[in-house]
Order: structure tokens, then sequence, then C-alpha cells
């Protein structure tokens, strides 16, 4: 089964669609920021920007416990 021109033509528009979102650089929203890339750029800053705040979360989660039995040991 083969297209016809037109529906060639439309097949041809939607994946140059596609391959703009995946490969062009679009502008942070959010507001002062200069921060540019694609849309996997922002996936993959995405994902290493929660492994930080993980690894944050669990430096604080283990000075808070270290506080709360020094004060335990200090009652």
């Amino acid at each position: 089964m083969s297209l016809s021109d037109s529906e060639q033509r439309e097949l041809l528009d939607k994946v140059r669609r596609v391959h703009l979102e995946l490969t062009g650089a679009f502008q942070s929203r959010v507001s002062d920021s200069e921060y540019c890339d694609t849309l996997a750029g922002y996936v993959l800053n995405s994902d290493a920007a929660d492994y930080r705040n993980e690894q944050r979360l669990r430096a604080l989660e283990l000075k808070l416990d270290r506080v709360l039995a020094a004060v335990e040991e200090a009652s």
C-alpha cells in the first residue's frame, strides 16, 4: 500500500515537526534565566537536578538525626 502525494506531504510535515521538537533549542520559561536547550537536554538536566536534591535531602536528614541524638543525650 502506498501513500498518495498529499499523504506523503502530510507525513513529511509531521516528521519535520517532531524533529524540530526533539532537536530545536527552547528558551527556559524561568524568569531571568538564559538557559536554552533541546527537549532531551531539559529532561537530562531535570534528572540530574532531582538526583542532586535527593543527595542534599539525605545529607540534611543525617544532620538532623545527629542533632536530635545530641539533644536526647543532653536531656
